[in-house]
């Protein structure tokens, strides 16, 4: 296209000087006296009924009508043919010049796609690639948290693809969030008594969760005469 012509100028131009529709354009009747010329196809519509191409013009056609783009398809405007919709989105009406997104949380890896349904959620332990095409797994220290993978908080764990996180079990901690596994206490350090224990604490400190030997719910909290850190009831 010459710089500053617009898509009418050029199927205009072209009809004029060679006699044919180019590419992307259709035959129009106007005026009093049915002059004919060639239009840009409008956004969500496409020419059809095209015929051979004028003699000595390889590039053209003559279209002498434009038909509206069916549903799973986009028309831009000015293009010969409608354009499937590609993965990660779909269109479930016709006429369109755009497709529609799947949702965050879901993925499409199929084209040409006419209803939202379409657009599925992710095995559980995985979430949609950026470009809503196909799903990735959550690597180890993290969960499944809709549409991301989202690090696991202090005191627990998970492996690769897990849609939660797990507690560390008795006699194991993580001070670190986001961590694919548990550290193991040092000999005595698992000794349930011998700190004097805050009563009913509403919150652990730096979310360091435990479970007690006992089974229940608890929180890590430091010996105030040692390094050792005890499992106390929450």
């Amino acid at each position: 296209m010459t710089e500053n012509m617009t898509e009418n100028d050029v199927c205009e131009s072209t009809f004029s000087d060679y006699n044919y529709c180019p590419t992307g354009c259709y035959m129009v009747t106007t005026g009093y006296n049915h002059n004919i010329t060639c239009k840009p196809a409008p956004a969500g519509k496409y020419p059809i009924n095209c015929g051979k191409n004028a003699p000595g013009s390889s590039p053209g056609t003559n279209c002498p009508a434009v038909a509206v783009c069916p549903s799973g398809t986009y028309c831009p405007g000015g293009k010969r043919y409608p354009t499937e919709c590609p993965s990660g989105t779909y269109q479930d009406q016709s006429g369109q010049s755009l497709c529609k997104l799947c949702p965050a949380d879901t993925y499409n890896d199929l084209s040409g796609q006419t209803s939202k349904s379409s657009c599925k959620n992710c095995t559980a332990g995985y979430v949609p690639n950026k470009d809503g095409t196909s799903c990735f797994v959550c690597p180890a220290g993290t969960y499944a948290d809709t549409s991301k993978c989202s690090p696991c908080p202090a005191g627990s764990y998970s492996h690769a693809g897990s849609s939660d996180c797990s507690l560390c079990p008795p006699k194991t901690y993580q001070p670190n969030k986001g961590q694919g596994s548990c550290n193991d206490c040092s000999s005595g350090t698992y000794l349930t008594g011998e700190i004097s224990c805050p009563s009913n604490p509403t919150e652990c400190p730096q979310r360091t969760k435990c479970t007690t030997e006992d089974g229940n719910d608890g929180c890590w909290f430091k010996s105030a005469n040692s390094n050792n850190f005890y499992c106390c009831p929450s």
